[in-house]
C-alpha cells in the first residue's frame, strides 16, 4: 500500500460574511464557523456596510458577494417576473418600466463592483457569488437556517450566500 501525502488546505476563515447587493440596503449576513452560529443579518447602507465588514480581522474573514452580473442571459425579459398588464399597457410606459428597470440592475451591479473594490483594497478574501434562480421566502429561511426573525428578500440572499458557502 502506498502513502498518500496529506492535502495541504489553508485552514478555513472562521467567518464567513454574506452580502446581496442593493442601491438603497444591502443584505449583510456572518456566520461564525467556529461557533456554528450567525451573528448578524440584516440591511445596511453601503457605508454601514463596509463597517460592518470592518468590524472582522480581515484574516480571518471570508467575503461571498451575490454577483448577478455573472448570470447568462439576465437582459431577457422573463413574462413572469413582469408586472400584471404589462402587454396592454401603452408602448411609452412598457419602455419606461424596461428603462427604470436596467438602470436600477446597473445600480445594484455597480453597489457590488464598489462593495468588492472597497474590501479588496483593504485586503479581504472577497469570493463573487453566483445567485441562483429559486429565492428564499421566510418559511424556507426558517426551516433550513433555523433564522426566525424578519428578514427582506436582500437579507434572505446574504443568509444564502453566506450558508452556501460555510
Amino acid at each position: 500500500m502506498m502513502y498518500q501525502l496529506p492535502i495541504n488546505r489553508p485552514p478555513r476563515r472562521r467567518y464567513c460574511i454574506g452580502i446581496d447587493p442593493d442601491k438603497t440596503e444591502s443584505g449583510f449576513a456572518v456566520w461564525d464557523r467556529q461557533d456554528r452560529k450567525w451573528l448578524r443579518h440584516e440591511g445596511l447602507e453601503f457605508w454601514a456596510l463596509q463597517m460592518a465588514c470592518f468590524e472582522y480581522p480581515q484574516a480571518e474573514t471570508e467575503v461571498f458577494v451575490e454577483a448577478g452580473w455573472h448570470n447568462q442571459g439576465m437582459h431577457r425579459s422573463k413574462k413572469d417576473s413582469l408586472p400584471k398588464g404589462f402587454e396592454t399597457w401603452k408602448a411609452e410606459s412598457r419602455e419606461g418600466y424596461m428603462w427604470q428597470r436596467g438602470a436600477d440592475t446597473g445600480v445594484n451591479f455597480g453597489a457590488g463592483h464598489a462593495i468588492i473594490a472597497v474590501l479588496r483594497a483593504n485586503h479581504y478574501l472577497v469570493k463573487e457569488y453566483t445567485p441562483t434562480s429559486a429565492k428564499w421566502d421566510a418559511e424556507l429561511l426558517r426551516q433550513i437556517t433555523g433564522i426566525k426573525a424578519r428578514t427582506n428578500q436582500d437579507v434572505r440572499d446574504a443568509i444564502r450566500a453566506a450558508y452556501m458557502n460555510r
